[in-house]
């Protein structure tokens, strides 16, 4: 069971694809099962990886919960599981426990940081992380958490501080180098964004980061073929990433071909392509938008209108800000609806709360907005707010202030 868990963990640690571990882990699961039915470390391990199916998943974990109530990963686990499926404040509740039987758990800490962003708490989730950074004065996640608080409440450039700091603790995780390259991109930095890309094949076990990041930084920079090419080979590992799985959305439509984005989206999703009761959860909310704007684009628009009135109802439950607040999504579904003054509404409101600095690739979402005068004020005064922190972070980085990189 530990070195099915193992697995479990690589995507967050290596960056191996999910695709890549569940054989491996699933055959020693069973093995264990095989010696102890009633282990239940085992089926909590099994909840990790063995079905698509939340409920399923679900009952893994209570039954092992149930056969070994003491285990703190069990409760760990599940209550990040929790959290993921849209039920935080259940979460937390698992979280506590883990951090009563474990107070010195610095990764149990960790992720009540982040159920905490999830409920909007972000002065709290801040305080989780850097109570784990008091339990592990060298625990890199912390760091890497504290990158991507701050990189979703508007503060880029503290975002690189904090991943450079993860980095310098765990130099091999390419996780951190895909961070760091993403955050100097959104910051328009590229020559560090170019290098940061560069150093992430050597170190990643499969190709999919580093063609993930190339897919990113070609469609933002305007390079909707390269982004394409990139982004065909990250979907064959992770073929339900947002932004890979939109992007190649963008080239078939480009090409002419719309028909072969919306069947895509069909056969990966198949909860989003009921015509008539679409599901649309907090864990597929942003490509229901993705999916409803392929959808316009065929003339399917009842389709589209009814995914994109479920994903609104989806941001009502979510924060603005954090690593899970809904960003630009409401933007893009108001304008998609042809709401344009709820649209600029909301982009004022993201502006404002922080969430709006990470505008990149889906800026095409917004297109009924471009000419707007008051649209094209706050893109200014976003791009005005980046290029402050980009030259307060690169003369940091001339000083020698940031961590140093590993070689």
């Amino acid at each position: 069971v530990a070195l099915a868990d193992t697995y479990n963990l690589q995507t967050g640690y290596s960056g191996l694809p999910q695709s890549e571990y569940e054989a491996l882990a699933g055959s020693l699961v069973e093995k264990a099962l095989a010696i102890n039915d009633r282990l239940g470390e085992a089926y909590i391990s099994m909840a990790g990886f063995s079905d698509r199916d939340e409920a399923a998943r679900e009952a893994h974990y209570q039954k092992g919960i149930s056969l070994a109530p003491g285990y703190v990963p069990g409760r760990h686990w599940y209550g990040t599981f929790l959290a993921r499926t849209g039920r935080p404040a259940e979460g937390l509740v698992q979280l506590e426990e883990a951090a009563r039987l474990d107070p010195l758990s610095a990764i149990v800490r960790v992720s009540m940081g982040g159920v905490n962003e999830r409920l909007g708490r972000f002065e709290q989730a801040r305080d989780d992380y850097l109570a784990a950074l008091r339990i592990d004065p060298d625990f890199a996640v912390a760091h890497s958490e504290l990158a991507l608080l701050a990189a979703t409440t508007s503060h880029v450039d503290e975002a690189i501080i904090q991943i450079r700091k993860a980095l310098a603790l765990d130099p091999g995780n390419p996780s951190y180098r895909n961070r760091l390259a993403a955050f100097w991109e959104v910051l328009g930095a590229i020559p560090q964004a170019d290098r940061a890309l560069a150093s992430i094949k050597p170190v990643e076990p499969s190709g999919w980061l580093s063609a993930w990041t190339s897919a990113f930084f070609a469609a933002n920079r305007g390079d909707l073929s390269a982004a394409g090419a990139y982004a065909q080979i990250a979907v064959e590992s992770v073929p339900d990433d947002e932004i890979t799985l939109f992007i190649l959305g963008l080239r078939d439509l480009d090409a002419g071909h719309p028909e072969i984005a919306v069947a895509r989206y069909e056969d990966t999703f198949p909860a989003l392509a009921d015509n008539q009761n679409p599901l649309v959860d907090v864990t597929n909310y942003g490509h229901a938008i993705h999916f409803a704007y392929l959808l316009q684009a065929t003339g399917e628009i009842d389709r589209a209108n009814l995914l994109l009135e479920r994903a609104l109802a989806v941001t009502e439950t979510l924060p603005t800000q954090g690593s899970d607040g809904y960003g630009l999504r409401k933007v893009a579904i108001y304008a998609m609806q042809g709401q344009k003054e709820r649209a600029l509404a909301a982009l004022r409101h993201a502006a404002d709360q922080g969430g709006a600095l990470l505008m990149f690739v889906f800026h095409r979402e917004f297109a009924s907005l471009h000419e707007e005068p008051e649209y094209q004020a706050i893109v200014a005064e976003i791009d005005a707010r980046r290029a402050a922190q980009r030259k307060r972070v690169l003369e940091m980085e001339a000083n020698g202030d940031l961590a140093p990189l590993p070689d």
